[in-house]
C-alpha cells in the first residue's frame, strides 16, 4: 500500500510511504516499492505455480496496514503543530482587533476566522495512493523480508 500524508498548516508538507504485508506469516516490511523495484515480476502467475491461501484476508490486512502508518509513521516533529498554531494565534488576535467595535460586519468576521482556521490550523490527511496484491515466489519473500 502507498501513502501518502499531507501535513497541512503555517506550511505544507507531504511524504509517501509504501507498506507491504506478507498475507501468510503477517510479516509487515516498509519501503515496499523500493523492495519491489529489485525484483523481476510477471504479470501472470507461472503455470507450475499454485497460490496458497492467505491465512489473513485483503480486507483485514489493509486495515492492519492503516493501523501501522497511523501509528508508526506519523512525522513526530511537533514544532510545525506549535508554529501554526502561534501563527494562528497571531493573526486571530489582528482579526479580532479589526472587528472589534464592528457589531454589522460579525457575518463577515466569522467567515474571516473560519478562512484563518482553515488555512492555519495544523492538520493531517492520510490518502491511499494505490494498493495490491503480488504473488511472490519463496525466493522473492526471502529477498523481501531480509532486505
Amino acid at each position: 500500500m502507498n501513502l501518502k500524508w499531507n501535513y497541512v498548516g503555517k506550511q505544507k508538507k507531504e511524504t509517501i510511504h509504501s507498506i507491504g504485508l506478507h498475507l501468510i506469516n503477517g510479516i509487515m516490511t516498509t519501503k515496499m516499492m523500493d523492495k519491489l523495484a529489485n525484483l523481476s515480476l510477471d504479470q501472470t502467475i507461472n503455470d507450475y505455480s499454485y497460490t496458497l491461501s492467505p491465512i489473513i484476508k485483503p480486507s483485514s490486512g489493509y486495515r492492519r496496514l492503516f493501523d501501522y502508518a497511523e501509528n508508526n509513521l506519523l512525522d513526530r516533529d511537533e514544532q510545525w503543530v506549535k508554529e501554526s498554531v502561534q501563527q494562528f494565534e497571531e493573526e486571530k488576535t489582528l482579526l479580532d482587533y479589526f472587528y472589534q467595535n464592528n457589531e454589522d460586519e460579525k457575518d463577515l468576521y466569522q467567515q474571516e476566522r473560519s478562512h484563518l482556521e482553515e488555512r492555519l490550523l495544523p492538520k493531517i490527511k492520510m490518502e491511499v495512493i494505490n494498493a495490491g496484491l503480488f504473488y511472490l515466489t519463496e525466493q522473492g519473500t526471502k529477498k523481501m523480508i531480509s532486505s
